[in-house]
């Protein structure tokens, strides 16, 4: 049983935690807040109790039921995501390749070659976070797909840039690295004052009073990925033969 799946047994001990979570992430996935959610989950905890009866009986498949319901905007998350959101992954997933694609040419003083397989990953990255982005709900509910998906993305930009193809264009290191830092730096830039002011957002029961630290979740999110960038970057550097 996962960590959710016991946190979800505990707290909600009348409801199958299977059903459970996945009402939860369906709620989730409509952007419904974390609080509402609890207050859901504990209301049916309760109709389970008093029925007797598995929560998969009285009120039906966990994402039916979860379709069912309706939400005034005061009762959805603050952190939603748009279209926004999307473009901020997609510049950071690029900037991470062209950073440290750049970033390794510039430490060995060569120029970076732009090649077809440059190009295609870059087009499969974006388009599996447009995917993504679409069906977000299918990748939440069915999460082992979704990893399986990823692995073969992760496969088919290996073998993409082993095999290379042709050469399409020569550019300056410096320039090209510059470029990735803004791409890898700017979203990360962008949701720091959002993350400084992140509220806790947990899916817990009205009465009880368990919370995160939101502040330093969100800010090591927007981040992560920036300083394990830089820092396998700058371990290179120091690495590299004549230093």
């Amino acid at each position: 049983m996962t960590s959710l799946r016991r946190q979800m047994s505990q707290d909600y001990p009348n409801l199958d935690p299977t059903w459970a979570e996945e009402m939860m992430i369906c709620l989730r996935v409509r952007e419904v807040s974390g609080a509402r959610i609890g207050e859901i989950l504990a209301e049916a905890d309760a109709h389970c109790e008093q029925a007797g009866a598995p929560a998969s009986q009285v009120f039906g498949p966990a994402g039916d039921y979860a379709a069912s319901l309706d939400f005034p905007g005061q009762q959805r998350s603050k952190e939603r995501v748009t279209p926004s959101t999307l473009a901020g992954l997609a510049a950071s997933l690029v900037g991470a390749g062209v950073t440290t694609w750049a970033g390794t040419a510039l430490i060995e003083g060569q120029r970076v070659q732009i090649r077809v397989a440059e190009v295609l990953v870059t087009v499969l990255v974006l388009t599996l976070a447009w995917v993504a982005y679409r069906r977000l709900d299918w990748i939440l509910r069915h999460i082992g797909w979704a990893s399986a998906a990823f692995g073969l993305q992760l496969a088919a930009s290996l073998a993409l840039f082993l095999w290379g193809g042709p050469m399409l264009a020569h550019v300056p290191a410096g320039l090209t690295f510059a470029a990735g830092l803004v791409l890898l730096l700017g979203p990360a830039l962008a949701q720091t004052p959002r993350a400084l002011t992140a509220a806790p957002d947990d899916v817990v029961r009205p009465e009880a009073h368990r919370r995160r630290s939101a502040r330093a979740i969100a800010l090591a999110t927007a981040w992560f990925l920036p300083v394990i960038i830089l820092g396998m970057l700058a371990a290179q550097w120091l690495l590299a033969p004549g230093r």
